[in-house]
């Protein structure tokens, strides 16, 4: 899932007019902020496990969280 929201925001950035020089996407820039999108979401599961908020999960009714792991074995699903 995290993969689909950073794909669709380098795409989305690709377009913008701000990022783009002289008709060119400027991918140093791109590639500087995807590298600190990686960092902080990092920075963010290192926070949430140093806080434990892991056992939030145990909210999630175990019906949903088996339907959630038997979605990622399916054939094609990326």
């Amino acid at each position: 899932a995290l993969m689909l929201i950073v794909a669709s925001l380098i795409a989305a950035l690709m377009q913008d007019p701000a990022f783009v020089i002289n008709g060119e996407p400027n991918v140093g820039l791109m590639l500087a902020m995807l590298g600190l999108t990686v960092i902080l979401t990092g920075l963010m599961q290192i926070g949430f496990g140093v806080l434990r908020l892991g056992r939030i999960i145990t909210f999630i009714p175990q019906p949903v969280r088996a339907g959630f792991c038997r979605l990622q074995d399916q054939p094609g699903h990326q």
